[in-house]
């Protein structure tokens, strides 16, 4: 949808002896089985994460630049079932209310879904029928007529395009971190140390989800980059790594709205 890139594979679980291979469908083809989500109550606050730099430009410019951005859908793998498409509405509703109350105006994601449709459908053939690549040339004629268009019929200074996608959390002893979030993995550290080291050091890296948002400007150029992390999605156990149970997965509304928040803060906190 609307451009988006395929989020990239290649990630592994990872322990100081040995690795654990990842089938690179694990995340999504778990995610497609989850249903129903109760709406977010509430945008988040607290101060942003300092370790991060999202910023591709000044903050100063940015702000001084854009003032109503453009929303996209946040964007999941084509073969996600509707299921979990519905609660990325959840995810929709937070980013649109923090970034108006970070002061921004916006374009409701709605209106450049359409859009992208009419320019996709006008524009011929995207895709390479054999090889399934884009055409580079006609994408990026498309990609600048939505962006034109955003700007000269809404007033759109950027466009923020958000994703869910798979990444690599490190871990030690009971809890994980990653893109600005921490999730303890209690019960099953200690237990996991138990079994498998007999007290020693337990650190690696196993499989999360986080929220990404990059806004771009009107001419193409990417002015901010962030992601703040979701859900851990492997835990674990007994000396091997267990799938989170599907009705855990993004059930969590509390660490859902911290991730939007991590993800943001920087861009509605920047003078």
């Amino acid at each position: 949808m609307l451009g988006h890139a395929a989020p990239s594979g290649g990630m592994r679980h990872r322990h100081t002896n040995r690795g654990y291979p990842m089938r690179a469908t694990l995340l999504f083809s778990t995610l497609a089985l989850v249903t129903g989500w109760a709406q977010p109550q509430a945008v988040e606050r607290g101060p942003c994460d300092k370790h991060q730099k999202p910023f591709r430009v000044p903050s100063a410019d940015l702000r001084a630049a854009v003032h109503t951005i453009a929303l996209t859908p946040v964007w999941l793998q084509a073969e996600v079932h509707d299921s979990i498409r519905r609660r990325t509405l959840a995810l929709d509703s937070l980013l649109a209310a923090t970034l108006e109350a970070g002061g921004f105006s916006l374009v409701p994601a709605t209106v450049a879904e359409s859009l992208w449709s009419a320019i996709r459908d006008s524009s011929g053939a995207l895709y390479d029928a054999a090889t399934g690549r884009p055409d580079s040339a006609r994408m990026e004629a498309a990609r600048e007529r939505f962006r034109t268009t955003l700007h000269g019929e809404f007033q759109a200074d950027g466009i923020l395009f958000s994703s869910v996608v798979g990444v690599a959390a490190r871990f030690d002893d009971g809890s994980a971190q990653w893109d600005g979030a921490k999730q303890p993995l209690a019960n099953f550290g200690k237990r996991f140390v138990q079994a498998l080291l007999k007290g020693g050091t337990y650190e690696g890296k196993t499989a999360a989800l986080s929220l990404r948002t990059a806004l771009v400007g009107v001419d193409g150029r990417l002015l901010y980059d962030n992601r703040g992390g979701l859900q851990i999605v492997s835990i674990p156990r007994a000396g091997k790594f267990i799938d989170v149970p599907e009705s855990e997965l993004l059930a969590d509304t509390a660490r859902v709205r911290g991730a939007v928040h991590i993800a943001v803060c920087h861009l509605v906190t920047s003078k």
